[in-house]
C-alpha cells in the first residue's frame, strides 16, 4: 500500500540507472492550504505511519481467512459425500465455521477503523480525536484477530484435516489415466 506523503523539510534523491548514480536534493514544502502547527503535523504524520504499518498484517489477515473460509465449504461438500463419517466432523466443522463468522466480522470492524488512513490523509485539518481514537481502535483489535486467525491456521484446521483423513473424507482424485504407448 501506498504510505502518507512526505513531511515537509530536506530530502536527498537517488536515482540509479545503467550503472551511473544521480543524486540531488529535494525540498518539499508545507502545503499553505494545510495550516498546522509542526506538533499537529506531527501527529497526523505519526497516525498515518502507524496505520500504514497496519495495513498489510490486516490485508494479508482478509487474505488468509478467505483461503480458510473456502477450506472449509470444500470440507462441507465432502462430509455431504461422505453420509457414514461421523458426527463430529460435521459438529468441528460448524464450530470453525462459526469461529471464522467472528473474525470475518472482527476483521470487517479493523479495516473500517484503518480506512481513516485514507480521511486523515486528504484532510486538511489535524487529526481529530475520532480519527485517533479509530487508529487506536484498529491497534487494540488487530493483533487479537491474527493471533485467532493464526490458532486457526497452526492448530485447529490442521487437526481438522487430520480428522477427516483418518475417516477417509478426502477428495477423489478420480481414475488413473491409461498411458499411451508408442508402437504399431
Amino acid at each position: 500500500p501506498q504510505g502518507p506523503v512526505a513531511l515537509p523539510g530536506i530530502y536527498t534523491v537517488t536515482l540509479e540507472a545503467a550503472g551511473t548514480t544521480h543524486s540531488t536534493e529535494l525540498e518539499i514544502e508545507a502545503d499553505p492550504r494545510r495550516p498546522m502547527t509542526v506538533a499537529d503535523r506531527m501527529a497526523r504524520q505519526d497516525a498515518l505511519m502507524s496505520m500504514h504499518r497496519l495495513a498489510k498484517p490486516v490485508y494479508e489477515a482478509g487474505r488468509a481467512l478467505s483461503r480458510l473460509q473456502e477450506q472449509m465449504s470444500e470440507a462441507q461438500e465432502l462430509l455431504g459425500q461422505h453420509e457414514s463419517a461421523p458426527g463430529s466432523l460435521t459438529t468441528e466443522l460448524e464450530a470453525i465455521q462459526e469461529e471464522l463468522e467472528a473474525i470475518d466480522d472482527l476483521l470487517g470492524d479493523v479495516r473500517g477503523w484503518t480506512r481513516v488512513a485514507g480521511d486523515m490523509q486528504q484532510s486538511s485539518l489535524s487529526p481529530t480525536e475520532d480519527m485517533l481514537w479509530q487508529v487506536d481502535r484498529a491497534w487494540e483489535e488487530a493483533p487479537g484477530v491474527i493471533e485467532r486467525i493464526n490458532e486457526l491456521i497452526t492448530q485447529r484446521v490442521p487437526a481438522f484435516h487430520d480428522a477427516l483423513d483418518e475417516e477417509g473424507v478426502r477428495p477423489d482424485p478420480g481414475e488413473a489415466l491409461e498411458v499411451p504407448r508408442r508402437g504399431g
